[in-house]
């Protein structure tokens, strides 16, 4: 199936680098594109992945909120221990509210590795730039 679609991809993805620009304008139109269609589909994705799990996203900031407050309410009242225990909790929270927000800002990279491989693929072989008094090119 994938040797079907794969030349429909190729042909949508190589567009932008033939639009008829002198060849370096071109290479970095294209792969400026390449980068905003990579945005938003990991935008797209991270967007989906939150509504399917926003629920679990809201009760967990919906604790981690609450847990503050008590442990605030605690300082007021001089309750420590009821401030330590609540302060706990609230930080456990908020670790976890923090690192589902780093998975979801994971979720939103996953087009680029292939996206670079793609390029790597058409664009092997084309040196841009020489290293002046090196061998060596970008």
């Amino acid at each position: 199936m994938f040797e079907s679609i794969y030349p429909l991809i190729d042909s949508l993805l190589i567009a932008p680098y033939r639009i008829g620009l002198p060849s370096i304008a071109a290479f970095w139109f294209g792969t400026a594109v390449m980068a905003l269609w990579c945005t938003v589909a990991g935008e797209l994705s991270m967007s989906l992945i939150y509504i399917w799990n926003r629920e679990y996203y809201t009760d967990l900031n919906r604790k981690m909120t609450r847990m503050h407050n008590i442990s605030v309410e605690a300082v007021r009242h001089k309750e420590k221990s009821t401030f330590k225990s609540a302060n706990k909790w609230a930080t456990e929270y908020f670790g976890k509210v923090f690192f589902s927000h780093a998975a979801l800002f994971a979720v939103s990279l996953w087009p680029v590795p292939f996206a670079m491989c793609w390029v790597q693929s058409r664009s092997s072989g084309i040196d841009l730039y020489a290293i002046p008094h090196t061998e060596i090119s970008l």
